[in-house]
């Protein structure tokens, strides 16, 4: 038979992971800045820093890099986790094969899902999604 203790219980642990999902969000991932690298002879750079709150533990960063004249030019980056990220300011590498590239304005997309909690399982049904885009003017000099 179910008590009034036991009602009790399950609602407060169910506040308490509405509350760590919507008002502390502690697995979410903060975008700092996102700016061209050097480039190398295969690749063209981007830097991505960012600042997180708690190890992440299910977190994944999907980018691409479209066009502005031509929308339908999509160049699409490898998508990886961000499992091996510290706590504080981090830094990760964009990297898209230069012979993709071409002179122009390119639209950077990126977004960062994290989905990962041992503790509350409402991470795993509302993920935290990240996202930005940035404008970036590529020629020669700088491919």
């Amino acid at each position: 038979m179910i008590t009034g203790t036991y009602v009790l219980t399950s609602l407060c642990c169910v506040g308490l992971s509405v509350m760590d999902r919507l008002i502390l969000k502690r697995r979410a991932v903060d975008i700092i800045s996102i700016e061209q690298a050097t480039s190398t002879e295969q690749y063209v750079r981007f830097v991505l820093n960012f600042k997180i709150k708690h190890k992440l533990q299910n977190a994944t960063i999907t980018y691409t890099l479209r066009d502005r004249k031509n929308p339908a030019t999509v160049i699409a980056g490898k998508d990886r986790t961000l499992e091996f990220s510290e706590v504080g300011v981090n830094s990760e590498y964009l990297l898209f094969n230069k012979k993709l590239v071409s002179d122009g304005d390119w639209v950077l997309d990126l977004k960062v899902v994290s989905s990962g909690s041992r503790i509350n399982p409402l991470y795993k049904l509302f993920p935290i999604i990240t996202t930005i885009k940035k404008e970036f003017f590529l020629n020669e000099t700088r491919i």
